[in-house]
């Protein structure tokens, strides 16, 4: 699991990096490595040539690109993995809930509030990681990672399944229903149906516009306004208990 921490204050930074190295000691079954980073582009250009982080632990306050706009950046860019921010103001708390942060925590940080925020987020990283549906094409058997599904559609009477890196993986014919057939994704909160016969994944929705719902993967589904008012309130409670840890 990667770990990236940005803040351009030593003092912090160093706090936070040991911190971590702490608990990676304590859970070494986690494999924990730690990239700490002083300015936000910095972090950006590592991102854009070796990839993202399982988490980033965020100062809001920097110089240049603050942490809230590096947020924004890593999720138009379809990072969308855990954010916690670390800040000694409370004023940008609001902003933090709008790039989907797993927690929000003013310096300074006791160690006890610390790891445990950390420990709740690593734990639903590797839920998240560790989910999985097998799913029956013309081929043979698929294993479908819950992460890696951004939504699936009924076509017909097959399923299609749209992945993050925009493949898809089309199933065999299907005898049952689709809430059936799709019944192992509905069990994780992640998924809620859209009408009767799309299913989405909440955490993958960058924007729910009138008749429009736009991914992180840049997907993009049209349909009516109604679905996407029943959408838009289940992705704002959905975000809303991922910050919260409900």
């Amino acid at each position: 699991m990667k770990i990236a921490i940005c803040d351009d204050e030593v003092f912090y930074r160093e706090q936070i990096l040991e911190l971590i190295q702490k608990y990676a000691m304590q859970h070494k079954s986690k494999e924990i490595t730690v990239a700490s980073f002083t300015h936000a582009e910095e972090l950006l250009d590592t991102v854009n040539k070796s990839g993202g982080f399982d988490i980033y632990i965020l100062d809001v306050i920097m110089p240049g690109m603050n942490g809230i706009e590096l947020g924004k950046a890593l999720r138009e860019k379809g990072y969308d993995e855990r954010i916690i921010y670390l800040t000694t103001s409370d004023e940008f708390a609001v902003a933090s809930y709008k790039v989907n942060a797993a927690d929000y925590i003013i310096k300074p940080a006791s160690e006890e509030e610390f790891i445990s925020s950390l420990d709740k987020v690593v734990k639903s990283v590797s839920d998240i990681k560790n989910k999985f549906t097998l799913i029956k094409t013309k081929e043979g058997s698929v294993k479908l990672n819950f992460d890696n599904l951004v939504y699936a559609e009924l076509a017909k009477r097959t399923v299609i399944y749209h992945l993050r890196d925009g493949k898809t993986i089309e199933s065999v014919y299907i005898r049952t229903n689709f809430g059936d057939t799709v019944k192992d994704l509905v069990s994780d909160k992640r998924f809620v149906f859209c009408g009767k016969s799309l299913l989405i994944n909440l955490y993958h929705i960058s924007s729910v516009q009138n008749e429009t719902i736009t991914f992180d993967s840049s997907d993009k589904i049209f349909t009516g306004k109604k679905l996407c008012r029943e959408l838009h309130n289940a992705w704002v409670s959905f975000s809303f208990s991922e910050v919260n840890g409900i």
